[in-house]
């Protein structure tokens, strides 16, 4: 049985060939993961405006669009796909992820997909600002927060550090 790089979970999605996809993408997702603080701090240290501020900046905006997207992917491959294999606790295994931990990862890089939209200048992620989006997308994102909050308290458990 194959294990994740880090964190030696089981990944068990019925072919050595999904598996090994499986490890690409969370290669793909570890990779940008360890870029985006590195880039942050040059941002953070060079002078406002500069080329080095600019291009850290880029660097750091895009990595944490890779590592969202990523994210996003292995949590809903991890929510659908072999399920009780991969949430199962294997002896010489660390402790499977816990769903709470899932639904609050995939919100969170939903929330950091729309911040770096939303702080980026227009001409990047958009073509043309809409008033409505402004307001409803935010919305949105409250309204499914406190849902997840809801689900996560009374039918999940709550103390798994996913709130």
């Amino acid at each position: 049985m194959g294990s994740t790089f880090l964190l030696h979970k089981p990944v068990i999605y019925g072919s050595a060939l999904a598996n090994a996809l499986f490890l690409v993408i969370l290669l793909l997702h570890i990779i940008p993961a360890a870029i985006a603080p590195i880039s942050a701090i040059v941002a953070f240290t060079a002078r406002k405006g500069s080329k080095s501020h600019q291009r850290s900046g880029r660097f750091f905006a895009w990595s944490m669009v890779i590592v969202a997207f990523t994210g996003i992917v292995l949590d809903i491959v991890r929510l659908c796909f072999f399920v009780e294999e991969n949430h199962t606790k294997y002896a010489g295994y660390t402790m499977p992820s816990t769903y709470p931990a899932r639904l609050g990862f995939m919100f969170v890089g939903v929330c950091i997909l729309y911040m770096v939209r939303e702080v980026t200048p227009p001409r990047v992620f958009r073509l043309q600002s809409r008033k409505k989006a402004t307001t409803v997308v935010p919305s949105l994102l409250v309204a499914t927060g406190l849902l997840l909050t809801a689900i996560i308290t009374l039918r999940l458990n709550p103390w798994t550090g996913a709130l």
